[in-house]
Formats: C-alpha cells, sequence, structure tokens
C-alpha cells in the first residue's frame, strides 16, 4: 500500500470515528436531527410567538429564554435541542403566516415587520387546511370556505388529517400541539368509552365528535405523541387514553396554566397552609385577542370557565363561593388583565380581604410552557413513558391523571420523575 493510500485510509477511519462520537453525543444529549412539531392553530397567537421566539434563537445563537426546563433541574436531564424544531400544521384562518404572526406580537415585541430573516423562517412553515366540522359557530367564524376544509363527514376529515399530518412528519420524529382556540362544550358519552366505539362514531358521522377529538385520534393512531394546551376536551376520554397505550406514545394536558389561575395556585397555599379560611373568591378576566372573541361565545365560554373553576376545589380541599368571568375587549389585544377579590376569615371568625391584578402578554406567558412541554414530552417518549404524563400537572389547569393542582407539590412530582428516570 502507497504512502497516499495509507493517508486518505487514515483520513477515512478519522471521520468515521468523528462521526461514530457525534452520533453517541448527540444520543446522549437527546438531540435528534429534526423533530416536527405540528400545531394545530398554527397561525394564532400562542403558535406564532413561540415559533418566533425559536426562530430569533437560531438566528441570533442565543438560548432560548424563560424556559423551566433550561434551569437546574434539568441539568442532567438529556432533552431535545430546540434547534432541531420544524414547524408545520393546521388552520382555518385566511391571513398568511408573517402577517398572523405581526397581528400575534400586537406589542411588537419581536419587531416581526422589520426582521426579514424572520419572516422568511415563518413563510417555510407548512400549513395545511383545518376542519370545522362539529365545531360550532365560534370556530367557523374564525376562517373562510376557501381557507378550511370543508368535510361532507368525520371519516373524510381523519382522511384529510392523516393525509397531511402523515406528509409532513416524514420519517422524522413529529409531536402534535393542539394551541387551537377553546371548543364548545360537549357532552361525552358511549362514543367516547372504547376505541372501537370511537372509530364507529366517526364512522356513523356522529354530532359530538369534535375537530379538537379527531386532531387527537389522527396524531395517536399515528403513534404521534399528542399534548393539548386548550380546555376543550380532545383525548382526555378513555377512547384516546386507550388508543395511546396501544400505539405507545405519551398524552399530555390540558389547558395551560400561565397567568391568573397560576397565581391561585400559589396564593391557595398560603391560605392552606395558615388555615385561613377562604369564604369567596371572584375573578374577572379581560383579552382582546383571538381567544378572547371566541370565548365571547356562550358554549366556548363554558368550557374555560369550569377548567379555571375547579382549581380552588382541589386546592384548598373545599369550594368557596366562586365566581368567574371572561369578558373581550378588543382594544386590549392580546394583553390580559385579571383582578381577583378574596375574601376570607381568621382568629375569631375576623373577615379580611386580598386583592390582586395580574397583567401580562397571553401569547409570551404562554410560548415557553409550550416548548417546555414540547421537549418533555419528547423526553418521555424515549423514556417509553405512555398514556397520560401525570408529571406534567405544574403547566396545566386541569391536569390529566391528576388531582393534584398545587404549584408546589406540582414542581415536586416533577422533580421526583425527572430523578426517577436518570
Amino acid at each position: 500500500m502507497t504512502e497516499l493510500e495509507l493517508l486518505l485510509n487514515y483520513n477515512q477511519l478519522l471521520a468515521s470515528s468523528f462521526f461514530i462520537t457525534f452520533c453517541a453525543l448527540s444520543e446522549a444529549k437527546g438531540m435528534v436531527n429534526k423533530m416536527k412539531i405540528c400545531i394545530i392553530g398554527v397561525k394564532g397567537g400562542i403558535s406564532t410567538v413561540t415559533m418566533t421566539g425559536i426562530f430569533k434563537s437560531k438566528i441570533n445563537g442565543t438560548q432560548v429564554d424563560a424556559l423551566l426546563t433550561n434551569t437546574e433541574l434539568f441539568k442532567d436531564i438529556p432533552l431535545i435541542d430546540t434547534n432541531s424544531f420544524e414547524f408545520g400544521g393546521f388552520d382555518v384562518r385566511a391571513e398568511g403566516m408573517v402577517e398572523s404572526a405581526i397581528i400575534g406580537d400586537q406589542n411588537d415585541i419581536f419587531h416581526i415587520q422589520y426582521d426579514k430573516e424572520v419572516q422568511k423562517c415563518l413563510s417555510e412553515v407548512q400549513v395545511f387546511k383545518g376542519v370545522c366540522i362539529n365545531g360550532g359557530t365560534a370556530i367557523e367564524d374564525i376562517g373562510t370556505s376557501e381557507s378550511r376544509k370543508n368535510c361532507n363527514n368525520l371519516a373524510e376529515a381523519v382522511d384529510h388529517i392523516k393525509k397531511e399530518l402523515l406528509a409532513f412528519k416524514g420519517n422524522d420524529d413529529c409531536i402534535m400541539v393542539n394551541l387551537a382556540s377553546t371548543e364548545a362544550t360537549i357532552r361525552m358519552n358511549e362514543n367516547h368509552s372504547s376505541i372501537d366505539n370511537f372509530r364507529r362514531a366517526i364512522e356513523l358521522n356522529e354530532c359530538n365528535i369534535t375537530p379538537g377529538q379527531l386532531y387527537a385520534y389522527c396524531a395517536i393512531d399515528e403513534g404521534i405523541p399528542y399534548i393539548n394546551f386548550t380546555p376543550s376536551i380532545c383525548a382526555d376520554f378513555p377512547a384516546l387514553e386507550e388508543l395511546a397505550l396501544e400505539r405507545k406514545v405519551p398524552i399530555a394536558g390540558k389547558d395551560g396554566k400561565t397567568g391568573e389561575t397560576l397565581l391561585k395556585t400559589v396564593l391557595s397555599e398560603l391560605f392552606r397552609v395558615r388555615n385561613l379560611n377562604v369564604e369567596m373568591w371572584y375573578g374577572t378576566n379581560i383579552l382582546g385577542n383571538l381567544d378572547g372573541k371566541v370565548l365571547d361565545y356562550g358554549d366556548n365560554k363554558e368550557t374555560k370557565i369550569a377548567s379555571k373553576k375547579q382549581v380552588l376545589q382541589k386546592c384548598l380541599g373545599y369550594s368557596p363561593d366562586c365566581k368567574v368571568r371572561i369578558d373581550y375587549m378588543k382594544p386590549m389585544g392580546d394583553n390580559k388583565v385579571a383582578w381577583d377579590y378574596i375574601l376570607f376569615s381568621g382568629f375569631g371568625g375576623a373577615k379580611m380581604n386580598m386583592t390582586f391584578t395580574w397583567q401580562g402578554i397571553d401569547s409570551f406567558l404562554a410560548a415557553p410552557l409550550v416548548i417546555d412541554l414540547i421537549r418533555l414530552t419528547q423526553y418521555a417518549w424515549k423514556k417509553e413513558s405512555y398514556g397520560t404524563q401525570s408529571q406534567f400537572s405544574l403547566f396545566f389547569k386541569t391536569p390529566l391523571g391528576t388531582d393534584v393542582n398545587m404549584t408546589s407539590d406540582q414542581y415536586r412530582i416533577l422533580k421526583d420523575w425527572l430523578e426517577s428516570t436518570k
């Protein structure tokens, strides 16, 4: 063998060793070449803010901020890198992706209209026509007949969703996240009791199978993990819980805990630990984004309020006189204000009160939680943790699989679970 051939062989061996080492390190750090994120409501405020934040971090070479998964608790946990995320999803809105992102960032925090690199990233997001069948008036009013997939029946809707979802997924790992507007409350029945009944209901075109349930079904049936960030009933019933275990995928939800309810779960601990009796808790919320507009419809508002009200009973162990209001005020945009009045009694039955005002930017509070949940759900999947992920209760108003709603308790449960997976 000549000296040149020896040198070439050496270089090939060196390159091969480097590649093997890189692959091993990538696997150890939880990295993958690409992680497809399929978002329901991909043009919505939470979605566009989430994507824009990640795009800007990639462009600037900086870490995504405000993530729980970037704290000390996760230093030894091999979570997926956000740089591997590739976005796509379903929506019924007519606006283009860049226009939707500018609308979503109403406070101009990201300066999207001046950032051509971010606009390019947004324009490359794959968008598929969403379905509205059985979605109710509020959901139908979001889009136009041209911007949504007009299906004649549930089976046709399932075929459409699966076709687009699988084309988007390709050969990569994929997670579905529901960030759509809140659906109207539905009454579950035998259609939801088993996967066989659920499939039969789709074939019979039953009226209480909603778009949110169809998306969840399609994802889980194709072996794709599913996260429900909305209060809508999507995967939290026996049929899809059964299917998730059968298909070996995690499901997480529901209703992201971002603002007023987060404060309730923290303050409730103060009253419980000090044995102060909460007699009344009144809260009112005003917001002006599209989600707020949808919640102006009575049936949709009922779904959200039910999710917010149950928190106090779970945290306190009893149910004080409680009322929650949500009012749509268009000038507020994505700026959300909550005002709460708490009446409580202490020593000698003395009546006292506490009030607080919460002012936040709704989508910017939600976005880091969405990213955290994607990373944690992917980690759970790789650890072969299938079905309902109750250990993620910290992120939700109505956590699945548990009645624990106190923030400190939820944090401990998550910490214990992480320790058990090392």
